[in-house]
């Protein structure tokens, strides 16, 4: 993986984990912080029968952002340096301004 690598907030990434499993994830940091080696994802998972917690977000254009099924974007935050990471899509407008107001809600909550 080139270290020029330059990933942008709302991209969709494979994270390829120690157990030579990969599992998708979306970036939610800034461009500026993903110039350095450690970028902001949460997890994606494609089990829609799993159990729905705040601020999950079930994506309605999946397949434009070059996911193989339907899938739910989970608050499960991680950091994960990019040499772990490879490009796979990016989030449509439509899925970005309704995740945008998930994702507030969940930290505007007491």
């Amino acid at each position: 993986m080139e270290e020029t690598m330059q990933l942008k907030k709302w991209d969709i990434v494979l994270i390829n984990l120690k157990t030579n499993r990969k599992r998708p994830a979306l970036v939610i940091s800034p461009e500026r912080h993903n110039a350095t080696h450690d970028i902001i994802v949460l997890f994606i998972t494609s089990n829609l029968n799993a159990t729905k917690e705040i601020g999950d977000y079930q994506l309605i254009h999946w397949r434009e952002a070059n996911l193989p099924k339907p899938a739910i974007v989970k608050m499960v935050f991680s950091t994960v340096h990019k040499k772990h990471l490879k490009p796979l899509g990016k989030l449509s407008s439509e899925d970005i301004i309704n995740f945008e107001k998930k994702f507030n809600d969940f930290f505007n909550q007491s």
